[in-house]
C-alpha cells in the first residue's frame, strides 16, 4: 500500500507542478529526525535520545523536505530509538520514488543521525550528490588532531585542513 501511495504522491506532485508552471530540474533534499515528547502511555514511545526532556518517552520521526519548494516529500513516525541503517536506506528509497520524473539532479543533506554505509549506498544508487555530517568517532578525531592545519584566509575560521578518511566497514 505504501508504494501505491508513493506513486500517487509523485503523480499528484507532477500535475501540481505542471499547473503551477514549476520547472525544477534539480532539487535539494533535507532529511532529518526530530524528537516528539509524548505523555501518558503512547504505544511505541521509547525512552531514548530526548535532549529537551531527558528521560521522557518520545517518538523520533524521520522527515524529508524539498528545500526549493519547502514541500514535504516523505516521512515516517518511529519509536524514540535512533534509526538503523536499513530503516534509513528504506526511507531514502521511498523519498526517491516520490520525486517527480522531471528531476534530473538530486542534491541531499543529512545530519550525523544518518551517518551510515546504508545511507551512502542509497544516495549513490539514486545518483544523488550528498553530504552527511560525520559522527565524531575516535578514529576520526585522531585523524583531525594529526592533520596538517593551515591558516584559513578566505573564511572566518581560524584554521582548516584536508585529509582522506575511510570509515571502518564502508566500501
Amino acid at each position: 500500500m505504501a508504494q501505491q501511495l508513493l506513486q500517487l504522491q509523485r503523480i499528484l506532485r507532477e500535475r501540481v507542478w505542471e499547473a503551477a508552471n514549476v520547472r525544477l530540474k534539480s532539487i535539494t533534499l533535507d532529511t532529518d529526525t526530530t524528537v516528539h515528547t509524548v505523555y501518558g502511555k503512547q504505544m511505541g514511545a521509547r525512552k531514548s535520545y530526548n535532549p529537551k526532556n531527558k528521560g521522557k518517552k518520545s517518538f523520533q520521526p524521520i522527515l524529508t523536505f524539498m528545500a526549493e519548494t519547502r514541500e514535504y516529500v516523505w516521512g515516517e513516525l518511529r519509536n524514540g530509538d535512533r534509526p538503523d541503517g536499513k530503516q534509513i536506506a528504506r526511507h531514502l528509497k521511498n523519498v526517491f520514488t516520490a520525486l517527480p520524473r522531471c528531476i534530473q539532479t538530486i542534491f541531499a543533506r543529512a545530519d550525523s543521525g544518518f551517518y551510515c554505509w546504508e545511507a551512502v549506498q542509497a544516495y549513490e544508487q539514486a545518483k544523488a550528490h550528498f553530504i552527511i555530517v560525520a559522527r565524531k568517532t575516535t578514529r576520526l578525531l585522531e585523524q583531525l588532531q594529526n592533520a596538517d592545519w593551515k591558516p584559513s584566509r578566505k573564511t572566518d575560521a581560524d584554521e582548516q585542513c584536508e585529509f582522506r578518511y575511510q570509515p571502518e566497514g564502508w566500501g
